[in-house]
């Protein structure tokens, strides 16, 4: 299979089109499934291979058991807007690497600096350059996708769970507020601040997501839900 590799141009390449129009006409919820769980896509591929993704898929067996079967997991991605976790080595899911400096979640930072959490912004804020305007135009995109695929979601399943941060959430809470969907958003403030307190800013950037107190979190609210 072809590699796609390149930039925001890569929203409008045909074959990424396809997928999103694929999963728009095509994907059916599978039959079982009471929650619907949307986490980040990752620069490994597939997904599932990804540090992040690993230590999500060991937690969650670990802690939910068979109750794990109810769960229906999405990935939000740029440039593939939503892809369902059973579609993840599908072309071009897994032969994609956009790249991006938009996604560093430097939004978070002032605001956790003057909560005096952490010592390692400038060393984080500096690791990327953003051009403003390429990230306006692919959030806009990515929330259009995502809502339409969620409104084709809605009331497919009992409950919503997102476990995203950065640009990712905010592009998926813009998406969720045009679709109508409300999900529990993790993880949570309290959760964020307890990592950062511990390990500081730029480890929480770094490996937040696949931190023991984020992922214990992540279980205890989808116990919650699937029992």
């Amino acid at each position: 299979m072809p590699k796609l590799s390149g930039g925001k141009e890569l929203l409008m390449h045909p074959d990424v089109l396809g997928f999103y129009q694929k999963v728009l006409m095509k994907f059916r919820p599978a039959s079982g499934k009471s929650v619907a769980l949307f986490l980040p896509c990752s620069a490994e591929k597939p997904y599932s291979n990804s540090k992040t993704h690993r230590a999500i898929k060991k937690a969650l067996a670990s802690g939910l058991g068979n109750k794990v079967n109810d769960i229906e997991e999405f990935i939000v991605s740029e440039p593939m807007a939503i892809v369902p976790r059973r579609w993840e080595q599908k072309y071009p899911v897994a032969h994609y690497d956009m790249k991006l400096d938009s996604w560093f979640p430097m939004d978070e930072l002032p605001k956790l600096r003057e909560e005096g959490v952490g010592n390692d912004i400038l060393i984080a804020r500096n690791r990327k350059k953003i051009n403003r305007k390429d990230v306006l135009y692919i959030k806009g995109i990515l929330v259009n996708r995502i809502s339409r695929i969620l409104l084709k979601l809605q009331g497919r399943y009992k409950f919503y769970v997102a476990y995203l941060r950065g640009a990712h959430r905010e592009v998926f809470l813009k998406a969720c507020r045009k679709a109508g969907i409300s999900p529990v958003f993790l993880p949570t403030k309290r959760a964020v601040l307890e990592v950062v307190h511990k390990k500081g800013t730029f480890y929480y950037i770094m490996n937040g997501m696949r931190d023991d107190i984020t992922l214990e979190e992540l279980v205890n609210t989808l116990k919650e839900k699937v029992n």
